[in-house]
């Protein structure tokens, strides 16, 4: 297990066990439930499975799980964690004050490391101006001199063009993914506890019901994905490479200059994912953004009285991001289903993870108090943290987008020169074949715009499908350059 997966998560799990500590779980109640949970709370989580196979398989004292998970991870941080956690309730008799320090230290701990990340941003696109557009051009202004001079043969300018300069663009997309945070999403599965009536009470006829049940609603899906195939497209954007490539391919036969059969392929199969990856991103920024209000109404109807179902009804009401998401939860809670199982349910169709390892909280938290609504006031105030840390983020990163954007136009600037100029006048003189650099300068030019695009999404959004839209944008702008200096 690595350690920086291990440290990376390690708030989150010490947050679940402040919370169910607050709730009055005991130390071994909850260390088990977030070892069960560990597919959704990460590696952090899943270190403290040992803890639980020594306790019940090995006999081993959870206090002497602890003490060797301390000595056997590989992560300081959870070392000094468990090191504290196993000895503060041998001496103090409970472990919430350290949990409540603990989780204090790692949300500062994680600021921190949000602005060394920045930082280390900056760096980056200082080294991506340098090494992707210093380092191209100078090479194709020497080349080019080069050939005029002593008749370099161009396979060298091609071959820093077509591969080099890929390869380094991939190896720089390599480290930026290896700085940032690893948030794999993963479906919550129900746990026996939330099945449905008819098959948790082994009644046959109510067991039939619920398969028919089933098999309607697979084909009531089938019927929402002809009768609003938007809808299906945002939800799925990689669906789209099904139809965009087959058309990318047809019309890139379809026009006869090569150079803009490229650039009509890219633009064919990346607009349609570009659009539909773009919308599901802003409903899942929407649904998070409303997630803090959605849990502070459900602590003030739980506070004063209200079942957690009762308290879901009445937050659908209101109206936000979630108010479609939240009526439909609230119409299965009144069809019968539990509350704890309709949450999981509205999870799994959000599919964000601060949204899985919420509703996770609320149902075990469920298990050991009456009174939720502290656990509840208490995630709409990390979720409200949560939003401004991604603003925060999202608004720095926004300027390397920008950085990246106007390297590209720098590139395209001088790129131009050298084809309306340079090489009219070396073609006019005969010193070298201009047809031949033509097509390498305005094919270098496509390389760059599909490389820069996709180092932007990374940087500007951390994800690689967020660089699709910036390959299209940029491409589209290729394309009219290629028609006027081509």
């Amino acid at each position: 297990m690595k350690k920086k997966e291990i440290d990376e998560s390690l708030y989150d799990a010490v947050l679940y066990l402040h919370v169910l500590h607050t709730c009055g779980a005991t130390q071994y109640a909850a260390v088990l439930s977030l070892a069960e949970n560990a597919a959704v709370f990460g590696a952090a989580a899943e270190a403290f499975r040992p803890v639980i196979t020594d306790a019940e398989f090995c006999g081993a004292t959870l206090y002497e799980g602890l003490i060797r998970l301390s000595k056997t991870t590989p992560s300081e941080k959870l070392s000094r964690f468990a090191a504290g956690y196993a000895a503060s309730v041998r001496t103090a008799g409970t472990a919430f004050p350290f949990l409540d320090d603990a989780v204090d230290t790692l949300r500062i701990e994680a600021e921190t490391a949000e602005k060394k990340y920045q930082e280390s941003l900056a760096v980056m696109g200082e080294m991506y101006l340098t090494l992707f557009v210093a380092a191209p051009l100078f090479a194709v202004i020497a080349g080019l001199v080069l050939a005029m001079i002593a008749g370099l043969n161009p396979f060298y300018l091609e071959l820093i063009l077509y591969l080099l300069f890929p390869a380094a663009a991939a190896a720089f997309l390599l480290v930026l993914d290896s700085m940032q945070r690893k948030e794999r999403y993963r479906p919550l599965t129900l746990p026996p506890d939330f099945s449905p009536i008819g098959k948790r009470d082994g009644d046959g006829a109510e067991a039939n019901e619920f398969a028919r049940l089933r098999r309607y609603d697979r084909k009531k899906k089938l019927r929402s994905v002809v009768k609003d195939p938007i809808g299906f497209f945002t939800k799925n954007p990689e669906t789209t490479l099904f139809a965009g490539l087959p058309a990318g391919f047809l019309l890139s036969c379809v026009i006869p200059n090569p150079v803009l059969q490229a650039g009509a392929f890219l633009l064919s199969a990346g607009i349609p994912f570009a659009v539909f990856f773009e919308r599901k991103q802003k409903h899942k920024r929407k649904a998070a953004q409303a997630l803090p209000d959605f849990f502070r109404v459900l602590g003030s109807a739980v506070s004063r009285g209200m079942t957690t179902a009762e308290a879901v009804s009445l937050a659908s009401t209101e109206a936000g991001a979630l108010q479609k998401d939240l009526v439909r939860t609230a119409s299965a809670i009144h069809l019968g289903e539990l509350a704890d199982h309709a949450l999981f349910g509205m999870a799994n169709c959000l599919r964000i993870s601060h949204a899985n390892r919420a509703v996770i909280l609320i149902a075990e938290s469920s298990r050991f108090s009456a009174d939720i609504s502290p656990v509840l006031f208490e995630l709409a105030d990390n979720q409200r943290r949560l939003q401004t840390a991604d603003a925060t983020r999202r608004s720095g990163m926004s300027l390397y987008t920008a950085v990246i954007y106007l390297a590209f136009f720098v590139y395209l600037f001088v790129a131009g020169i050298l084809l309306t100029v340079f090489l009219d006048a070396a073609g006019a003189s005969g010193t070298l074949d201009a047809g031949l650099y033509e097509r390498v300068l305005l094919t270098g030019s496509l390389v760059h715009a599909v490389c820069s695009g996709f180092a932007a999404g990374k940087m500007g959004e951390g994800m690689m499908g967020a660089g699709v839209k910036h390959v299209c944008v940029m491409t589209a702008v290729w394309v009219i350059f290629a028609m006027v200096c081509g």
